[in-house]
């Protein structure tokens, strides 16, 4: 087993010939356990691999490659394209600064088809319409990517029924001593009726075994075996003495259905833990459009998809008993009863009580263990029987693997250091920016595997981390560019560096208002701020080119207990699991974040197979001083002599709620036991100083100041010191050859911030501080750079680039700016914009021109008139102002617009566009003499207008239960 998961990384990466982000041919070399990788000026590094010859990092940071640039999720709705509507919508996206698309078939949302024919999967007229496509991208110099079958998981029509899904799960009934019992096998068929949320109508149900257990069980027992009765179409029982439970073990195959698959695609789903099904449909796809283009990949498809592992409670395989025996040592039959759980919604087990009750000893020596043992099993049959073919058939064709490598089945780290492409999902919300509770996912944006997938990326030595970002499926009409921006940089410090929307609909410009929309934010030339979107688009571009061709530093890893989670509770539904193990697990990470510091995610096998030396554990690139063990009770008794290497080495390592005091897994149980505890024991001894226990963070106080408190305590210094820590304020530090790059981020969505930073990076005492605009592409000096400290302002939801050289640049066109002055609008204002404002309100969907005079500015929602609550498009508020002195006015704030993009024009010229954070524009030299013309243009979203649309179906759906958003401009409008 020893550096299996290193060669493993090596055969695979060295196999594909492939540069991340291009679709060419080219060469690779993978990063093994203990190799380290450097970036410098002027080089890109491809996926696990080899430099290419590039420009600047700011020359490409000024004119982003199409690469860079966000993709999207093109919802092909229905299967019912056609080419001319192909071509319009490429259009649309390469205008609007999208630099490629996932190709992604999926059932109709309904409407009108406008008698467009649904063109099934692999046909081939729908072959015909994806080669538009790829052409299409290519001749725009976009890229595109294609999802493997339709919609998620996948699976189809075709499927035999030995190529579906398995599930085996329960039915209890308990039973009094003494009795006679009696039930027809067709009676607990029909009992077994799991909450699946995306049923399929012709599924199979076998009983397979039945087994009579004691109600209470204070030690192992197999109870009684009456699998011969299973064939039977009556069963009959004499129950013994004392009371008892009936356990009925049901194999139910092609439980499931495709969720949202369109024709062609739809139907079962696969089950994929069987390697030959697996292959038959990848090579089923692969032929066809072979066939076709040529060739999937090379110049055509640049990677193919697989979304999230969404198997609802699959767990069964034909070989599952022998493999299981095969890999583990012992018969897994004896343990079904203490294993298999009714399976509720998602694939999650139910919360009722039922079956028999075991003692806390039978919990902890025999259920934990094999349970431990039966999820390791799945993980590794799913890994050879899904991953590596899947990885295979990507090389094969040309392609790169992208894949959402998690959920029930596979490990939430090591599953995506397989994967060429590693993906990972944020989700919008409307409230984010003003709510970050400890201990809960609220507010985030990124979910929790976010953080996973990132670390198994950088300890993979991959560049990449992709993201499907924004992933909406609420607010489609309500979301803004100031919250799809914030929630952006929220994904951009989960260490997310490539951008994948959710997502365009594909939709004909003749489809009725609001056209077909299957989910996702409403990227729609029928959206008000479509025409702005180019603004967020370059934005994002340009931080991907920093943050794709830097490396990520962390010096912290944090090893979770997901061996105990796994032993105790079974594999979780990431990313979304029912159970956070402890409550703190996910908001850790943060924390380091947030008080200046890097860290990773590592499991065990990173802990084992890397190497420790000069106070370090190595892995790949990666380079860790400090290890973080949450609340881990369980180890295998390898990484707990691999952590004695690494204290022994000069690292520190802090367990926190708890030691390690057990192993897991149940052959060899005790002799592991005391294994893992002599290790434990002997670390303690040797190393007091540097093998250390704390409390675990509780309700009383938040994971952000428990940390600050460990820092100091432990002595573990920071990249930078923030004098004010919050949890609405962060960091990631990057190193690009010899310049250093921190990326901040204020996402507090109402108030601004001052910081002093205090840098402890003695490298950078000799270098020029620089600030970089994403959104404009320059770059400026910072005045007051010391070496050391730093003071900068952050307005609300504002993120800078920080970049510090090792020579000072000769850029005649960079300016020098302060970055710790108060805000530009602080002062006392010179004249506040009072008086008649003369409203004209362009419609965006009826394109009708309405004008109205104002005495104040207001939310339209409060104004006597119902029917400007329902505007939606673009409102002008136009007032004349005479002004004696221009130059004392050089700044205009234009105060709070409500859910908005905010324009300046003076005397009919654009004075500048705001579409987040603070409205402030700079109007030096752009007001005349005596009388002005001050228009504040603010563009809207569509919900208020949506909600209005009563017989409108697609518009309630996505606004009935929403509240009526403020609206319009609500000022004051002030010059200074």
């Amino acid at each position: 087993m020893k550096n299996r998961l290193s060669r493993s990384l090596t055969v695979l990466f060295c196999c594909t010939g492939l540069l991340a982000g291009t679709g060419v041919a080219g060469t690779a070399t993978a990063k093994t356990a203990g190799s380290t990788k450097s970036k410098t000026a002027g080089t890109t590094a491809s996926p696990k691999g080899k430099a290419t010859s590039q420009p600047g990092l700011y020359e490409i940071f000024k004119n982003p490659e199409t690469k860079y640039r966000p993709y999207v999720r093109w919802w092909w709705n229905g299967g019912r394209q056609t080419k001319a509507e192909i071509e319009r919508e490429l259009d649309l996206m390469y205008k609007a600064g999208i630099g490629g698309v996932e190709i992604n078939t999926i059932a109709f949302p309904g409407g009108d088809t406008l008698g467009c024919p649904a063109l099934p999967w692999l046909s081939d007229p729908w072959l015909d319409m994806v080669q538009t496509a790829i052409e299409g991208c290519h001749k725009r110099g976009m890229v595109a990517d294609i999802i493997v079958g339709s919609g998620w998981p996948y699976g189809a029509e075709f499927l035999t029924r030995d190529q579906q899904l398995q599930m085996l799960t329960i039915e209890t009934i308990d039973l009094k001593g003494g009795e006679r019992f009696t039930i027809d096998r067709d009676e607990i068929l029909r009992r077994v009726n799991p909450k699946i949320h995306s049923v399929y109508g012709d599924s199979q149900k076998e009983l397979l075994y039945l087994r009579l257990m004691p109600k209470k069980i204070d030690a192992f027992t197999e109870g009684i075996r009456y699998d011969s009765l299973t064939g039977r179409h009556s069963i009959t029982i004499d129950v013994p003495p004392g009371d008892h439970v009936l356990y009925c073990f049901v194999k139910l195959t092609g439980y499931m259905s495709v969720i949202l698959g369109a024709p062609g695609a739809k139907g079962p789903v696969l089950n994929h833990f069987d390697r030959v099904a697996v292959e038959q449909f990848l090579n089923r796809m692969s032929d066809r459009m072979n066939t076709k283009l040529g060739r999937m990949g090379g110049s055509n498809l640049r990677a193919a998809f697989t979304d999230s592992f969404e198997l609802e409670g699959a767990n069964w395989d034909k070989n599952m008993l022998a493999e299981f025996k095969r890999r583990r040592g012992y018969s897994l039959e004896p343990y079904l009863p203490y294993l298999i759980f009714k399976v509720g919604e998602m694939g999650n087990p139910v919360k009722e009580k039922y079956g028999s009750e075991f003692s806390p000893e039978v919990q902890e020596e025999v259920i934990n263990r094999v349970r431990n043992d039966f999820d390791l099993t799945q993980r590794e049959l799913f890994h050879e029987a899904f991953t590596i073919p899947y990885n295979k058939w990507c090389h094969r064709n040309g392609m790169l693997s992208r894949v959402q490598a998690y959920g029930r089945g596979l490990h939430t780290l090591e599953s995506s250091m397989y994967i060429d492409i590693p993906e990972c999902e944020t989700w919008f919300g409307h409230h984010h920016g003003t709510s970050f509770p400890d201990n809960s996912m609220a507010g985030r944006g990124y979910t929790m595997v976010n953080k996973f997938v990132s670390s198994a990326a950088h300890l993979a030595g991959n560049p990449n981390v992709s993201c499907e970002e924004i992933t909406n499926t609420g607010w489609v009409f309500n979301a803004t560019l100031e919250k799809l921006k914030l929630t952006g940089d929220l994904s951009n410090l989960s260490g997310v560096n490539h951008s994948i929307f959710h997502g365009f609909n594909y939709s004909p410009k003749e489809a009725p208002f609001p056209g077909w929309l299957r989910y996702g934010t409403y990227f729609s030339e029928r959206n008000p701020w479509w025409p702005y979107l180019r603004h967020w688009m370059d934005y994002k571009a340009r931080l991907s080119v920093v943050l794709q061709n830097s490396e990520q530093q962390a010096d912290v890893a944090i090893l979770p207990p997901v061996e105990d989670m796994w032993s105790k509770f079974g594999s979780q539904r990431d990313p979304f699991p029912q159970l956070t193990y402890p409550t703190y697990a996910n908001t850790m990470w943060e924390a380091v974040h947030q008080n200046g510091h890097g860290c990773d995610y590592i499991s065990e096998k990173i802990l084992t197979e890397g190497r420790s030396r000069n106070g370090e554990l190595r892995y790949g690139p990666r380079a860790y001083k400090t290890i973080l063990l949450m609340d881990v009770e369980s180890i295998r008794p390898e990484a707990a002599e691999a952590l004695e290497k690494f204290v022994a080495a000069g690292g520190k390592a802090i367990c926190i709620g708890t030691e390690p005091h057990q192993s897991v897994g149940l052959q060899n149980a005790a002799a592991n036991d005391r294994r893992v505890q002599a290790t434990v024991a002997r670390i303690k001894a040797r190393y007091p100083q540097r093998f250390t226990t704390v409390a675990a963070p509780d309700s009383t106080a938040s994971v952000l100041d428990w940390y600050r408190n460990l820092q100091r305590q432990q002595r573990i210094t920071p990249y930078v010191g923030i004098d004010r820590p919050s949890q609405l304020f962060s960091q990631n530090y990057y190193k690009h050859g010899n310049r250093d790059i921190f990326f901040l981020v204020n996402y507090d969505a109402r108030n601004e911030r001052t910081l002093r930073l205090d840098f402890a990076l003695p490298e950078l005492q000799n270098k020029t501080a620089w600030l970089w605009d994403p959104e404009t592409g320059t770059r400026s000096r910072i005045a007051g750079w010391n070496g050391k400290e730093l003071t900068m302002r952050f307005g609300p939801e504002e993120s800078k680039l920080l970049v510090f050289e090792e020579v000072r640049i000769d850029d005649p066109n960079a300016e020098t700016i302060d970055v710790s002055a108060p805000g530009p609008c602080s002062g006392t204002p010179v004249k506040t914009l009072d008086g008649l404002w003369n409203v004209t309100m362009t419609h965006a969907v009826t394109g009708e021109k309405s004008t109205l005079t104002l005495d104040s500015l207001v939310d339209f929602n409060t104004l006597p008139m119902p029917e400007l609550r329902h505007f939606a498009g673009v409102i002008d508020y136009t007032i004349a102002v005479n002004i004696d002195d221009p130059q004392q006015m050089t700044r205009l704030d234009a105060g709070n617009t409500y859910n908005g993009v905010t324009e300046l024009l003076i005397n009919g010229q654009s004075a500048g566009i705001k579409w987040y954070g603070e409205r402030i524009f700079d109007i030096g030299g752009k007001l005349l003499p005596g009388k002005n013309t001050v228009t504040v243009r603010v563009t809207t979203v569509l919900g208020n207008y949506c909600k209005s649309l009563k017989d409108n179906a697609t518009a309630q759906q996505w606004t009935q239960r929403q509240p009526y958003l403020p609206l319009g401009l609500g000022g004051p409008v002030r010059l200074f």
